[in-house]
């Protein structure tokens, strides 16, 4: 029977896998016309996440993305025609990866803003993003990949955006994001749009408890109005719990094992470019830059859970990466004591997968993610993982609809109990947000202790069999509340 120490996620972050680099493996991706080309030093940033705020007025930003698509690095330039009249003229309107030989000095702006012509620039974009901002308008525009001993080559016009682009309007207010990536042996392009319109999600809720009355308060600038709902909480109902490891205290709990003693294991990953969604990821590899090839027997562990749930992750390879799901009841100290609940896995890119754990329902314990079963592959990235834990039905919502203001005094609560609240807020066109994280809040000791009053109207009467006799005495609060107190003899 096999023991085994776990090894604590954090420490991971000192593990030498950490410097590895972010080159892609590309065998057998290739152009039409191949390219080859000596590595090049690139001229990199990392633009930050662009707000509404941050766009100044009449403008829009746009932001270049791109993955170091042919594993040479060489990047991609993005160029704008103001004047919209360049599609067909200044590069060709129609064909595959076709080529380049127009003037920069006709396009008023770039990304990066220094971009220019020569095979050998390092001002470009690769394994990384750019923002701008450019007046709101129309615009010609034209992904370019500058390829040393070749030529000037245009994007191929795949993806939801095409490397080029005739009288694409840009709106004021909103942030345009052109993400190029690998596609079959071509690269591709897809545009986001962030809608300058949309609800923004409120923050910092709180929640200031007087008596039996609270008074949620959160922060929101932009939007004219809000909901807001709550009910009692109750600890043991169902809930997800998600851990979206946007930074590293989310590795709390968790815990890795390298099976195969390479000295490779899981890691996090805080690479926001990379992840699924929001700033960091796990990752363990099969293939690692300057060492070559890993054949990994890699466990991820989870903190200790009510199984009978459902699980649910993304999973990204761009190879033949495998990995399967296992279940452990108690401690899952050994090995021995996880039982495989999926089959082999090949997550090609973004993938989300969904495993029931029913059948462990009424026990604690662990779920592992284990990367095996390949060698020579490239990356095994993790994100995203939510687990649905089962319990009591939740009481109802209590809704109130269309607040206006930043505000709201709930009133009457029970007395001494917990409740739980959200907010989410609504656009001028009656779009809504998510809602908010709930935020828990108790009621304290209710109400005015009741006066009794002299003379107060009083009511005696017997049961229907004539033997228990009751005395009420009906006592007026203030303001407006009716206490009875009763007297009952047994006799």
């Amino acid at each position: 029977m096999k023991k085994f120490l776990f090894v604590l996620l954090t420490a991971a972050l000192a593990l030498p896998m950490m410097a590895q680099t972010k080159e892609a493996k590309v065998e057998g991706a290739f152009r039409t016309t191949t390219k080859v080309a000596p590595m090049l030093t690139l001229q990199r940033t990392h633009a930050t996440v662009v707000t509404r705020e941050d766009i100044p007025e009449g403008y829009c930003a746009v932001t270049l993305q791109t993955d170091d698509v042919w594993g040479d690095g060489s990047g991609y330039q993005m160029l704008f025609d103001a004047d919209a009249t360049a599609y067909g003229t200044e590069f060709d309107a129609v064909g595959g990866s076709g080529t380049f030989a127009g003037n920069y000095d006709n396009f008023e702006y770039k990304i990066p803003e220094n971009a220019d012509p020569d095979l050998y620039t390092t001002n470009m974009v690769c394994d990384a993003e750019a923002t701008i901002f450019i007046p709101a308008g129309v615009y010609d525009y034209v992904i370019v990949n500058p390829t040393p001993d070749d030529r000037l080559w245009i994007a191929a016009q795949n993806g939801t955006a095409g490397g080029r682009g005739d009288d694409f309007e840009f709106a004021a207010g909103a942030t345009y994001v052109f993400h190029v990536y690998l596609s079959g042996n071509n690269d591709a392009t897809d545009v986001e749009i962030i809608d300058p319109m949309a609800p923004v999600m409120p923050e910092n809720v709180t929640a200031d408890v007087d008596g039996v009355d609270a008074t949620v308060a959160w922060t929101n600038d932009h939007d004219p109005a809000f909901n807001l709902r709550y009910r009692v909480y109750n600890p043991n109902m169902a809930q997800a719990i998600t851990w979206d490891f946007e930074d590293d205290s989310q590795l709390d709990g968790w815990s890795i094992l390298d099976n195969d003693n390479d000295g490779y294991s899981w890691f996090y990953n805080a690479d926001d470019y990379y992840a699924h969604g929001g700033e960091g990821f796990l990752e363990s590899d099969s293939w690692v830059s300057g060492v070559g090839a890993l054949s990994p027997d890699n466990w991820l562990f989870s903190p200790e859970i009510t199984l009978g749930g459902t699980l649910t992750f993304w999973a990204y390879a761009s190879w033949d990466d495998v990995i399967a799901v296992y279940v452990a009841q108690g401690e899952g100290t050994n090995l021995d004591d996880y039982v495989k609940v999926t089959d082999d896995l090949v997550p090609y890119y973004w993938t989300e997968y969904t495993v029931d754990l029913s059948q462990f329902r009424g026990q604690t314990g662990h779920f592992a993610i284990r990367h095996y079963n390949c060698t020579d592959e490239f990356k095994l990235r993790i994100d995203d993982i939510t687990y649905e834990v089962p319990g009591d039905e939740p009481a109802e919502w209590t809704v109130v609809n269309g607040i206006e203001g930043n505000e709201y005094t709930i009133e009457g609560l029970d007395p001494e109990t917990t409740y739980e609240v959200q907010v989410q807020a609504i656009a001028d066109d009656g779009r809504t947000t998510d809602w908010t994280e709930s935020v828990l809040f108790t009621t304290e000791v209710g109400g005015t202790t009741p006066t009794e009053r002299t003379g107060a109207p009083t009511f005696n009467g017997y049961t229907t069999d004539g033997i228990h006799a009751y005395f009420i005495e009906i006592l007026p609060t203030e303001p407006s509340t009716i206490y009875y107190r009763i007297q009952y003899n047994d006799e």
